[in-house]
C-alpha cells in the first residue's frame, strides 16, 4: 500500500454531498418524480391569471411572450418553459420547487431539453414595471442578477453525469446554442463541466463579487473548475467570499482542482470565520494531498481547531508528515512547539516508517528528527514516583464519613490589637501626605464645619482624624462614612495608630473594598470578623494571599481559636475555608497547640479537640472535590512533551502525566490542589512550563472551552519567565478578539508567576 498517495481521495462523509461531476466520484443515482408533470400543469393553472396579466403586460419582451404561449398550447421550447417557471417565482403563492419544473421537463421532453431550459433561467427575469408599480413584466438581462437554484442545479448536473454516452453528448450540443450571456455561460458550464473549453471563457470573464449575494453565480463558477491552470486564470477573483464556505461547495472545488485550492482555503481560514465554517475549510484543507496543503496546516498550528484537523492529516499522509513537520518544528514560530510534539507523536506512532524514510529525508529534515529522538529520555519506574503519580486518591475508593459539626462560641480570646516592635509608631507618622491640622483655633473651626457639611470630604476627614485633638474629633469618628476608600493605605494606618479598635470598622470596610491594597491594615487586629475574612482571602484570592498568611503567621494559635465556630459549624464555603485556615497555622504553631486550644475553647471540649485533631491530620492530598474533573476531551496525552524529573535523567510515564494534568484541573486560581506541589518537587521546573504551555496551546487549539479554563490559570503555578514572553502578546490580542475576561484571567497568570519579569510584563500590558 502506497502510504502518501498523490491523488485526493474523497472521504465517503463527502459522496452525497458534492456536486457531481462526469467521470468523478459517483453517487447515489437520482430518481426522477414521474409525477411531476402533472403537478406542474396544476400550478400553471393555478397561477394561470396572474401568467396572463404578465404576458398581456405591454413592458413584457414579444419574442419571451411568444415562446411561452407556444410552450402552453404544446409547442415545447426550452425558453417557452423557462418563463413560464419565472412568472410562477414571482406569484404571490408559494411556488413550485424547481426540482419538480426540472423533473417534469425531464419526463416530458428528455434530459437534453431540461438542461436547456435550465441554462435559460439565467437570461430572463421578471420585474417590475417603471411606470406601474402594480405588475411585474418580463425582460431579457445580460447581467449578473437571477438566482438559478442551487439544488436543483446540483440535480440537474447530477442527471447529466450519470447519462448514457447519446443522451449526454444530445445536452452538450444542444446546451452550446444556450450560452448567450456571461450568466448563462457560467450555468452550462456548471452542469456540463467536461467542456473545459467553455470552462475556460467562463474565467475569463467571472462574475463581479460586488453582486455575488444576490446570486448563485460565483458558486457555480467555483463548481465548474476542472484544473489548477483555471484557477490561475482567475487570479484575485479566486477568494472564498461570504457564503462559499459550505462542504459541497469547497468538496466539490477539491475534486476539480485539487491540491491547488489549497492556498485558498487556507486565506480563507485565515479570516477569523466562525467555528463551523473554520472546521469546514480545515475539513477539506485537510483531505489534500501534495506537501503545499500540508505546510498550510503546520504553519497554522497555533490557530483553532487546526490541531485535531493536523493530527488526523499526519495519520493521513505519514510519509508527507515527515517531509513537512521538521522544518515547521524548527522555524522558531508560534506552531513550532506543537509541530515538535506532533512529530515526536508521529515518530513513535510510526517506527518502521521512520526507519525507512528519514535516512531518504534532506539533511536539514533528517537533522531535526534525530535531535528530537536524541531528546527523549527513558520513563521513571513507579518506585521512583511518588503514591500521588501511581495511585493517585482521586482514583481509589473512598470511605464517606459525616464531618462532625459542632455549632458555638469561641472562648477565651478578647479583641485586640497586637503590634509588633515599632509598629505603631511608625503608622502614626504614616499620615500620607502629611496634611497637619493649624493651632489656630479659626482653622479648626473652619474644619470641623466643612467636616459637618460634608463628612465625605476625605481631605477635611484625615486633617481632622489624624491630627486635629482627640476630645473633639473621636466622637465624629462612629458615624463617618466616605464617599470611597480609594486613598493611600497610609492614611488609614494613622487612623488605627491613633484609634484603634475604634478604626476597625473602617478598617474593616476599607480593606474589603480593596484587599490587595487596603488589607494589610488589618494586620495587627485580632477579632473574629477579621479571621473570617482573612481564611476567605487565604483560599480564593490571590492579591491578599499574602496579606492573610501574615495575619495567621501573627496571632496563630488565638487566631486559630477564633476560626473554631467556623470550623466545626455546619458545611459550608466558610467551613472549608476555616479548615484551610487552621492547616496553614498548625504548620507554622504545632497541631499538638491546636487540638489544645479546642479542648480549651469549647464547651465539649473533648469531642472539639478529636474533630480539630482528625481534621490537621487528614493528609492534604487526599482532599478533593466531591467530584474530582474528568480528562479534557480536547486534551491529546500523546501530544504532550515528557516531564522530567529533576536532573533530567528520567521521565514521568504517559499514566503519571495524565494525574499531573489532573491536578492542575483540580485547582482553582489561589488555591491550588497540595498535589501541584509535590509535582514542582519532583520534577524539573523549565519542563514543567514547556509542558505547562502546551497544556495553553491545545486548550486554544480545540477552541479554548470556558469550562476548562484551567488550562490558562494552571500557567501560574508552572510558568516561568519563557511562559511569561510567550503569554504575554496572547495576552494583548485577546480583547480585540472578544476575550476580554480571559485576557483579565491572563494577567491575574501573570501575577500568580510572580517574577520580575512577569510583574514588568503585567503592568505593561495593563496600560495598553
Amino acid at each position: 500500500m502506497n502510504r502518501d498517495e498523490t491523488a485526493l481521495v474523497i472521504p465517503d462523509s463527502w459522496r452525497e454531498r458534492l456536486y457531481p461531476r462526469r467521470g468523478g466520484v459517483p453517487v447515489s443515482e437520482i430518481k426522477i418524480k414521474d409525477l411531476a408533470p402533472a403537478r406542474v400543469r396544476r400550478r400553471v393553472q393555478t397561477i394561470r391569471p396572474f401568467l396572463e396579466t404578465v404576458l398581456d403586460h405591454e413592458g413584457s419582451e414579444r419574442e419571451l411572450v411568444r415562446r411561452a404561449r407556444d410552450h402552453l398550447s404544446g409547442e415545447a421550447n426550452p425558453l417557452g418553459a423557462a418563463v413560464l417557471r419565472k412568472i410562477d417565482s414571482k406569484a404571490t403563492q408559494p411556488c413550485l420547487p424547481l426540482e419538480k419544473w426540472v423533473d417534469a421537463w425531464v419526463v416530458e421532453h428528455g434530459l437534453a431539453f431540461a438542461a436547456c431550459a435550465f441554462a435559460e433561467l439565467g437570461g430572463i427575469t421578471v420585474d417590475l414595471d417603471l411606470r406601474r408599480k402594480d405588475f411585474p413584466h418580463l425582460v431579457r438581462h445580460s447581467g449578473w442578477h437571477g438566482v438559478v437554484g442551487a439544488s436543483a442545479g446540483r440535480r440537474l448536473r447530477a442527471l447529466l453525469a450519470a447519462a448514457n454516452e447519446r443522451d449526454y453528448a444530445e445536452a452538450v450540443g444542444r446546451l452550446a446554442d444556450h450560452r448567450r450571456t456571461p450568466l448563462q455561460r457560467i450555468v452550462v458550464s456548471f452542469l456540463v463541466p467536461t467542456r473545459q473549453d467553455w470552462v475556460a471563457e467562463c474565467c475569463a470573464e467571472p462574475p463581479r463579487r460586488a453582486q455575488y449575494s444576490e446570486t448563485h453565480d460565483a458558486t457555480m463558477l467555483w463548481c465548474a473548475l476542472g484544473s489548477a491552470e483555471q484557477l490561475a486564470r482567475l487570479g484575485g477573483w479566486a477568494r472564498l467570499a461570504r457564503g462559499e464556505h459550505s462542504l459541497e461547495l469547497l468538496a466539490t472545488v477539491a475534486e476539480g482542482v485539487g491540491p491547488a485550492i489549497a492556498p485558498v482555503l487556507a486565506g480563507a481560514f485565515d479570516e477569523g470565520l466562525s467555528e463551523g465554517t473554520g472546521q469546514v475549510l480545515l475539513e477539506v484543507l485537510g483531505a489534500l494531498p501534495g506537501d503545499e496543503a500540508f505546510r498550510l496546516m503546520a504553519t497554522r498550528l497555533d490557530k483553532a481547531y487546526v490541531l485535531p484537523a493536523m493530527r488526523a492529516m499526519a495519520r493521513r499522509f505519514p510519509v508527507r508528515a515527515l517531509r513537512v513537520l521538521p522544518s515547521v518544528a524548527a522555524s522558531g514560530s508560534k506552531s513550532a512547539v506543537l509541530a515538535k510534539e506532533l512529530l515526536t507523536r508521529h515518530l513513535l506512532d510510526e517506527p518502521e516508517l521512520t526507519a525507512a524514510v528519514v535516512p531518504r529525508l534532506p539533511d536539514v529534515a533528517r537533522t531535526v528528527i534525530e535531535a528530537v529522538q536524541r531528546a527523549r529520555v527513558a520513563d521513571a519506574s513507579a518506585d521512583a514516583l511518588p503514591r500521588l503519580l501511581v495511585e493517585p486518591p482521586w482514583t481509589q475508593k473512598r470511605k464517606a464519613h459525616k464531618p462532625l459539626v459542632m455549632p458555638g462560641d469561641p472562648a477565651g480570646v478578647e479583641r485586640a490589637l497586637r503590634w509588633t516592635p515599632g509598629e505603631r509608631e511608625e503608622w502614626a507618622r504614616a499620615d500620607g501626605r502629611g496634611y497637619v491640622a493649624s493651632a489656630d483655633r479659626s482653622e479648626l473651626e473652619r474644619d470641623l464645619a466643612a467636616f459637618q457639611k460634608r463628612p465625605s470630604n476625605q481631605y477635611v476627614a484625615f486633617k481632622l482624624f489624624n491630627h486635629g485633638p482627640e476630645d473633639l474629633v473621636r466622637p465624629l469618628l462612629a458615624d463617618w462614612r466616605p464617599r470611597s476608600w480609594w486613598f493611600a493605605v497610609e492614611w488609614m494606618k494613622a487612623l488605627v495608630a491613633r484609634y484603634e479598635l475604634e478604626a476597625l470598622p473602617h478598617a474593616l470596610e476599607a480593606a474589603r473594598t480593596q484587599p490587595a491594597s487596603q488589607g494589610s491594615v488589618l494586620l495587627p487586629f485580632l477579632d473574629a470578623e477579621v479571621a473570617a475574612l482573612m481564611a476567605g482571602w487565604l483560599a480564593r484570592l490571590k492579591s491578599a494571599r499574602t496579606i492573610a498568611i501574615a495575619w495567621f503567621d501573627r496571632h496563630g494559635v488565638d487566631a486559630a481559636r477564633l476560626l473554631f465556630p467556623a470550623a466545626l459549624g455546619k458545611l459550608s464555603k466558610e467551613r472549608r475555608q476555616a479548615e484551610g485556615a487552621l492547616r496553614l497555622i498548625a504548620a507554622k504553631a504545632g497541631a499538638e497547640r491546636i487540638v489544645a486550644a479546642a479542648a480549651a475553647a469549647a464547651a465539649n471540649g473533648e469531642a472539639a479537640a478529636g474533630a480539630i485533631e482528625a481534621l490537621l491530620a487528614t493528609d492534604p492530598l487526599d482532599i478533593l472535590p466531591a467530584r474530582p474533573p474528568k480528562a479534557a476531551d480536547w486534551l491529546e496525552p500523546g501530544l504532550m512533551p515528557q516531564v522530567l524529573l529533576r536532573g533530567g535523567d528520567l521521565a514521568l510515564p504517559v499514566a503519571a502525566t495524565e494525574h499531573v494534568i489532573t491536578t492542575l484541573a483540580m485547582s482553582k486560581p489561589g488555591e491550588a490542589y497540595a498535589g501541584v506541589e509535590v509535582v514542582r518537587e519532583l520534577c524539573d521546573p523549565e519542563s514543567l512550563a514547556e509542558f505547562a504551555w502546551v497544556v495553553f496551546l491545545q486548550w486554544r487549539a480545540h477552541g479554548a472551552p470556558a469550562k476548562d479554563g484551567w488550562a490558562l490559570t494552571q500557567l501560574g503555578l508552572l510558568g516561568d519567565d519563557e511562559t511569561v514572553r510567550r503569554l504575554t502578546p496572547v495576552i494583548r490580542a485577546w480583547p480585540g478578539e472578544g476575550g476580554h475576561k480571559k485576557a483579565v484571567d491572563g494577567l491575574e497568570v501573570l501575577a500568580a508567576i510572580g517574577t520580575d519579569v512577569a510583574l514588568t510584563h503585567r503592568t505593561a500590558s495593563r496600560r495598553r
